[in-house]
């Protein structure tokens, strides 16, 4: 259970002057490295940014922030899933993982990950949603997983081997005085 005193410090902390120059220093960070990089494929981006948010530097004090990210392109993040009307099929699950963790007085309190999904055009935004050669059609079978988030199973990289359910709970914290 999590300490209430700790998720006060939190919010307290977050709206500090300090933290305020945290966030702003890491999306600087990271809107400099995609706008500098944006001519390489993809994946080399990818791994760019993750690079970019492991070169952030904590903020330490009592309360304590990291931002750190794992790069799982392709075949580092394969899963497999149930698609509309049963039938089996594996896809990416994402490009990067960023990590979010919280120390309070050198005790993990929070760690939380964000899988990301990058889509790179030269226009604008797009997903194609075409049949390919094998009948299947990659883009919609993605945006199901990353929408409905069926149970899935790990086909290789990361996730291999296990079978995962996304649980997405809304907690509602009280601001404490």
């Amino acid at each position: 259970m999590i300490n209430p005193i700790v998720i006060k410090k939190f919010f307290d902390f977050i709206q500090t002057p300090q933290f305020a120059k945290y966030e702003k220093d890491f999306a600087k960070s990271l809107q400099i490295c995609l706008s500098s990089n944006y001519s390489l494929r993809e994946e080399q981006l990818v791994e760019k940014m993750c690079t970019e948010i492991n070169k952030t530097p904590p903020i330490s004090g009592r309360v304590r922030i990291l931002t750190n990210s794992v790069f799982i392109h392709g075949g580092k993040s394969q899963v497999e899933f149930e698609y509309l009307g049963g039938a089996k099929t594996q896809r990416e699950l994402g490009d990067l993982i960023y990590i979010f963790t919280l120390v309070y007085n050198g005790k993990k309190y929070i760690e939380k990950i964000s899988i990301t999904q990058f889509k790179k055009t030269n226009k604008y935004p797009k997903w194609n949603f075409g049949k390919k050669n094998n009948g299947k059609y990659p883009d919609l079978e993605q945006l199901y997983l990353l929408s409905r988030f069926p149970e899935f199973k790990g086909a290789s990289g990361l996730f291999k081997g296990g079978t995962y359910t996304f649980l997405i709970i809304l907690v509602v914290l009280a601001h404490m005085d």
